[in-house]
């Protein structure tokens, strides 16, 4: 019986199993047409395509990533500017092709040796103290270490910026909310406002370099014309005492046979002796400036050193106004102390920025945290509800606002007190051009004076005078004497050109800037215009 159950039971099962799976697979298939023919409604259209062109919630800090490429091409601009002698500020600029000449002196002691063992000009020796002084190299060394600021500015910016952004965790998704409003702000603008900081304290260290370079340059322009001189002099020095030694053997041989009196013979010895002893200043006086020389060309002690080429011009003068009006707009103490007041400007701005109470309070900021400020179990607010009892109404959410509320102060009073210093330099800068121009001046008159009147008297008394002992009127004393003040007042010509030349020096130093020879006064104020990087 069981048996025939079974045989029953079993075919039939196995028709139901064989039935089953068709219907379904029949079901399902039209099921799948139906998806695959289904058209939602325009509604749903436009919200996707809505939401394909709405941005992400967070975006690239973009602003801060532009502040600093801004950095970085200023700090390029500068690199480039220091190794150019192009600028609005610069006190003297050489000739190109001279620098590149005298190029190698900057490395080679034994060029630069070589150079001054044979006669030298001045535009010669204003190039080499450019490039050997060892002041001169510390400013400029001191100038690429503040141009490196700008990669210091960014570096620890960056550091703050990625605090600010690992510095909420949303929790959820791939990292999206971690970049705060509130935490990101205000690194941009005070990336830049360090970055304008910075631009300052480069333009105040160039300032210096060029302060250093105008400081030895004169240095230099002044050894110089004491060199010519002090050759010069020495060569008329030993003219006078050929004569006193000429002048003291006649004495003596006319002492001897009575035709000339005791203290005539005393008077020529005194001559000589004072003589000597001038001789002997000007070769200290040489020594002494030949010194100098290689002090300011850092080479060693002994280096020989020749005769200068005494071939440069006289300065003319130049009209006193317009010589002001250049030092004030041009006159590196004046530019350094602008620069300097605009940095603590910007110092000001920044500590505001980031010490004083905004514009908004931020009372209606919402910040993309939905983990923590949405649905039923938000742990904060979404905005914010109420004022700590520390802080008071309307303060800003600073509890400790007021601990920096005096740097502020003495921010400002500095500030007030380089302004005032500014006006102080300026009253003081117009003094300063007015009596170096005033020296320089009487210098010019008085040398024109022996140069076109004097010496030439002085020649046509001497010329006289060696007639008159050639026809035996007078004595060679006399005519000794002529000879004597034809010398001295050569002698004081060449003075008043060294002392006419020197003043002009220190006329173009207080100015602030080299004047060209024979320069148009109305050309004073202008020149090669250059833009200070970063402005």
């Amino acid at each position: 019986m069981t048996g025939t159950y079974s045989s029953y039971l079993h075919p039939l099962l196995l028709v139901i199993f064989c039935l089953v799976p068709l219907e379904a697979r029949a079901g399902y298939g039209d099921f799948q047409r139906e998806i695959e023919e289904y058209d939602p409604p325009a509604l749903y259209h436009s919200s996707i395509e809505k939401s394909a062109q709405t941005p992400e919630a967070t975006q690239p800090d973009t602003a801060f990533n532009d502040a600093v490429q801004q950095l970085q091409k200023i700090q390029s601009q500068w690199q480039e500017a220091v190794n150019s002698f192009d600028g609005d500020n610069l006190f003297y600029r050489p000739d190109r092709a001279d620098l590149l000449r005298l190029a190698k002196a900057r490395t080679d002691p034994a060029f630069t040796e070589r150079i001054i063992a044979s006669p030298f000009s001045l535009q010669e020796m204003e190039l080499l103290v450019l490039l050997r002084n060892p002041a001169i190299k510390a400013s400029f060394n001191q100038l690429l270490a503040a141009i490196e600021k700008y990669s210091q500015v960014t570096a620890v910016d960056e550091i703050l910026k990625q605090y600010a952004s690992y510095a909420i965790n949303s929790g959820i998704g791939p990292m999206k909310n971690n970049q705060s409003v509130k935490m990101s702000f205000p690194f941009p603008g005070v990336v830049a406002l360090k970055g304008e900081i910075v631009n300052q304290d480069i333009l105040v260290e160039s300032l210096n370099l060029e302060i250093t370079r105008r400081s030895m340059i004169t240095r230099m322009r002044k050894a110089f014309w004491n060199l010519v001189f002090n050759h010069q002099a020495g060569e008329l020095l030993k003219e006078k005492a050929e004569i006193t030694v000429r002048l003291e053997k006649i004495t003596v041989s006319s002492y001897e046979t009575g035709k000339a009196e005791f203290t005539e013979l005393i008077d020529a010895r005194i001559k000589k002796e004072i003589i000597d002893q001038e001789l002997l200043t000007i070769l200290e006086v040489q020594k002494n400036i030949e010194t100098e020389i290689r002090e300011l060309l850092d080479l060693r002690a002994g280096s020989a050193i020749a005769a200068p080429l005494a071939t440069q011009e006289i300065r003319e003068t130049v009209a006193i106004e317009p010589l002001v009006q250049s030092a004030l707009a041009r006159r590196q103490e004046i530019v350094k102390l602008k620069a300097m007041i605009a940095k603590m400007e910007k110092m000001l701005e920044m500590g505001e920025t980031m010490t004083l109470a905004p514009f908004t309070l931020n009372l209606s900021l919402y910040e993309n945290n939905p983990v923590m400020k949405t649905g039923s179990q938000a742990s904060q607010d979404a905005f914010p509800v109420k004022t700590m009892a520390a802080q008071g109404a309307g303060l800003p959410v600073n509890p400790w606002f007021g601990s920096n509320d005096s740097y502020l102060r003495q921010l400002r009073l500095d500030l007030a007190a380089n302004r005032h210093t500014l006006t102080d330099i300026q009253g003081k800068t117009r003094t300063l051009v007015r009596n170096k121009w005033s020296v320089f001046d009487q210098n010019l008159r008085e040398y024109k004076l022996y140069a076109e009147s004097l010496t030439a008297l002085s020649r046509a008394a001497l010329d006289v005078a060696q007639s008159s002992y050639q026809s035996g009127k007078i004595p060679f004393g006399k005519m000794a004497a002529s000879y004597f003040n034809w010398i001295s007042t050569r002698l004081a010509s060449e003075n008043k050109r060294k002392d006419a030349s020197i003043a002009f020096a220190e006329l173009e130093e207080a100015a602030g800037k080299s004047i060209p020879l024979k320069e148009n006064p109305s050309d004073i104020t202008t020149g090669k215009q250059s833009e200070t990087p970063g402005e």
